[in-house]
């Protein structure tokens, strides 16, 4: 008989399991993680043990094997003595939590001529946290300026957003840069009759307009105090066919932009705001994906995965892109909330619209 399963926190070389009640999720629309565990009947010892500001690691473990869903700290820590016995309950985010929480402090707030990536490596180096680059064909950012008071986040978001690219955490807190999703594929199905315990579908157009404008200026030639330089005004457009009635929006470009850039910000608004309109939330059974037994290592759901979807009530007969995971366990066992969007939301080319 295999041992049982269970959601487990790591801190230092102890590993704390028991957890009555657990809930793990990670988004591609959120960048840091989260988890909250509730534990009755603790000890003083482990109360102790387990404190505010701890760093941890979340496992999916059985004592043979197991698989990481999240490094991060503790944020807070709620005990409870009462006639059951004491009770704790922790909660926590992963590694970039700081970065969404802190101010961006470096020693020249410009850069010139740098990389997407060169920029996160200089905002994360302070944090001890690494950048992984997977995004594709991006071209340096000319000049980018961060202002007094930004948020870590806050920047990376914001370089991000003016290429197309979408910053990630991974299951080892760190952060991850990535303009092409979906790139792998889930060992498992998600299906009606077969895992699919309950599918909610979420469709909300009002982040979505018919015409997207993205207006940018730049500031060319001069000695660099001002003097000859030119301004130039730039505009594009880009049309969201699936919005008939008049609804435009004009956004200003962040930073010293180029024609090819203001060209893609207007098409990836489109597209995404497209995207991210319609989503589905499926419950399955499990925290695992395959046969269990076949395995050596655990592998839990994740996010930016492609996985085949079948639920005919809901007319789903397609691959769709796992946007968010939350493993949770109750007194109704293992489950894994699985947030389903369109594959191209995120695409790295953007130019062929999404139909949803």
């Amino acid at each position: 008989m295999a041992p049982p399963r269970e959601i487990g926190i790591l801190i230092g070389d102890n590993i704390f399991t028991g957890w009555k009640k657990v809930s793990v999720s990670r988004s591609m629309e959120a960048l840091a993680g989260s988890f909250s565990l509730s534990l009755t009947q603790s000890t003083a010892e482990i109360v102790n043990q387990i404190r505010p500001g701890c760093p941890v690691a979340v496992w999916i473990t059985d004592g043979v094997r197991d698989a990481q869903l999240l490094s991060g700290f503790i944020d807070n820590r709620n005990t409870k003595d009462g006639p059951e016995g004491v009770e704790i309950t922790i909660n926590g985010r992963d590694k970039t939590a700081d970065l969404v929480d802190c101010s961006a402090i470096v020693e020249s707030s410009t850069w010139t001529s740098a990389t997407l990536k060169k920029i996160c490596d200089d905002l994360l180096k302070p944090f001890g946290l690494l950048c992984i680059d997977y995004a594709e064909n991006l071209e340096p950012l000319e000049k980018f300026t961060i202002q007094n008071g930004d948020t870590v986040h806050a920047v990376i978001e914001s370089t991000c957003r003016s290429r197309g690219v979408l910053p990630l955490t991974d299951r080892w807190g760190n952060l991850t840069l990535v303009n092409s999703t979906g790139q792998t594929a889930s060992i498992e199905r998600i299906e009606r009759g077969y895992n699919l315990l309950s599918m909610e579908e979420k469709h909300d157009e009002t982040n979505r307009f018919s015409k997207y404008i993205i207006k940018g200026t730049a500031n060319t030639g001069g000695d660099g105090h001002g003097w000859d330089e030119v301004t130039t005004s730039m505009k594009s457009e880009a049309t969201d066919t699936q919005i008939t009635r008049y609804r435009p929006v004009i956004i200003n470009a962040e930073g010293k932009p180029t024609n090819t850039s203001i060209k893609k910000r207007a098409l990836w608004e489109a597209q995404v705001r497209a995207g991210r309109s319609k989503e589905y939330s499926a419950t399955v059974r499990g925290w695992i994906q395959g046969d269990e037994s076949s395995t050596s290592e655990y592998q839990p759901w994740d996010i930016n995965h492609l996985v085949p979807v079948r639920d005919s009530i809901m007319g789903i007969n397609q691959d769709m892109l796992i946007t968010g995971v939350e493993f949770s366990s109750d007194d109704s066992g293992e489950l894994t909330t699985v947030t389903l969007k369109h594959p191209d939301t995120y695409k790295a080319d953007p130019s062929g619209g999404i139909d949803v």
